[in-house]
């Protein structure tokens, strides 16, 4: 149902508007005289659509000025009764001439507003609103309280309408809920808080949620929203509510989440993995679980990192084709499907510790570990067989031998994964442009590097870019 304001003073107009409208059943007619008070009424209907009489005594520009002041999104229609059509005031209202007004040029311009209606009120299209209207608000200039209740568990988890109606009544104790919604266990409420006794805290009404939603959900909320940006909120929360992967199971705040969220450089990044790596190839068990819990639990949770997990996940299907034997083509084939950093630090750390004694029963010799691990820690220079063979003071004939014999790859092939995946990363996560990224990663050449990356991956840098860019769920708010 789409809300329509119909303001004028001439009563005549408004009994023939009317004449053409009430039998249009997506529309609720609301008629208004013209006059200061237009604008209070307009706060109470909150109309997608106005429809406005130009032709009245009090000055039609003022009430423009003071709906469009309100923030609220709406379209308009004017009607006037001359050839004159005023586009200063709004390039985007629609115009219809008194003269030839009928009941087709009516309908007419209705529904190519209705088509074209700005998409405010849509959310997620998984989300699915159990409320008559999508989005509709009922008190006067309220301030509202939004919960959303994110599911991060494993299980499949469906609630039924008659739970959501039990949830509806507990929370009516409270105060009046405007929306409803689930994404099959996800729960977005929005409360109108002047109904909400002063006595009732919080906490009180997340331990209603929590009796309702059980274990393994995260809290987000939002206090004090303006009726006028309670649509930009709900979509805000709706997103960062993914960062229940770092919040699990707690209650936070929005502007919590903002304040914190921060990414990483990948330099950063690449230097607390080789420091991890060290400890792999020389299996110090001790070093490599406090190392890994520093880097996942410290680091990139006070971080709420997203970008530093995907670097991780990255750095573990090299080390799978490095130490595993996996096949090149499987290093974007491995699914890390966690709900949590906790499980995901869990993950890894059993990978890492599995690395160690794979390495330890292989028995890699000693200079092929260190030529591994230098390789790590200096691929982004300009380094080369002979430049490594030269630093360990070993001939570059002997080191290239052993390094494919115990590693199943050459010395160069693993220097150009590591790159590769490097500029992957800086490709899809930040706004470098490919010459930056192609001497950020090791290649000092754009031109080489674009023919070694197409040859890796089929895809240009900037093909690739994009796509990854269309792909990619979580976005950025700060």
């Amino acid at each position: 149902m789409i809300n329509i304001m119909v303001v004028s003073e001439n009563r005549i107009l408004l009994k023939e508007i009317n004449t053409y409208l009430c039998n249009e059943d997506k529309y609720e007619i609301s008629f208004v005289n013209f006059s200061a008070n237009s604008l209070e009424e307009f706060i109470k209907i909150k109309p997608e659509i106005v429809i406005l009489d130009r032709d009245t005594i009090t000055p039609y520009k003022t009430i423009i000025k003071q709906i469009k002041d309100s923030n609220w999104q709406y379209n308009m229609i004017i009607i006037h009764n001359n050839d004159y059509v005023d586009i200063t005031i709004d390039e985007n209202k629609k115009w219809l001439n008194k003269k030839y007004l009928s009941k087709e040029k009516v309908i007419n311009t209705l529904e190519v507003i209705y088509k074209n209606l700005n998409t405010t009120y849509e959310y997620e299209d998984n989300y699915v609103f159990l409320s008559e209207e999508k989005f509709h608000l009922k008190s006067n200039l309220n301030y509202y309280t939004l919960f959303l209740a994110k599911y991060n568990g494993k299980n499949k988890i469906f609630f039924t309408q008659e739970k959501f109606d039990k949830l509806k009544y507990v929370i009516l104790a409270y105060g009046s809920i405007d929306i409803i919604c689930k994404e099959n266990k996800d729960i977005l409420l929005s409360i109108s808080k002047s109904q909400i006794s002063r006595k009732i805290e919080l906490k009180s009404i997340v331990k209603a949620l929590q009796e309702f939603c059980f274990e393994e959900y995260t809290f987000f909320f939002a206090e004090n929203v303006i009726w006028n940006d309670l649509q930009n909120v709900c979509s805000k929360i709706i997103k960062l509510s993914e960062y229940a992967y770092f919040y699990n199971e707690q209650i936070i705040s929005i502007e919590e989440v903002y304040k914190q969220v921060c990414n990483m450089e990948v330099k950063e990044l690449s230097s607390d993995f080789i420091n991890l790596l060290d400890s792999i190839f020389y299996n110090r068990k001790k070093e490599i679980i406090n190392k890994t819990k520093n880097m996942y639990m410290r680091t990139i949770k006070n971080k709420l990192d997203f970008n530093a997990i995907y670097y991780i996940r990255g750095s573990i299907n090299i080390l799978d084709i490095l130490i595993k034997s996996k096949s090149e083509d499987d290093l974007d084939e491995l699914n890390f499907n966690f709900t949590n950093i906790e499980d995901e630090f869990e993950n890894s750390k059993n990978k890492f510790l599995e690395y160690a004694n794979v390495i330890e029963e292989r028995k890699m010799m000693k200079i092929v570990k260190k030529a591994v691990i230098f390789i790590f820690q200096n691929a982004t220079k300009d380094i080369s067989l002979e430049t490594t063979a030269y630093e360990m003071n070993i001939s570059k004939v002997y080191l290239s031998r052993v390094f494919k014999k115990e590693v199943g790859i050459t010395f160069m092939e693993l220097l150009k994964i590591i790159r590769i995946y490097n500029a992957k990363h800086l490709l899809t996560y930040t706004d470098l442009k490919v010459y930056e990224i192609s001497n950020e990663v090791g290649y000092f050449d754009s031109n080489y590097f674009n023919r070694q990356f197409k040859k890796v991956t089929s895809f240009t840098p900037e093909e690739y870019r994009k796509t990854k860019r269309k792909e990619s769920c979580i976005e950025s708010f700060i």
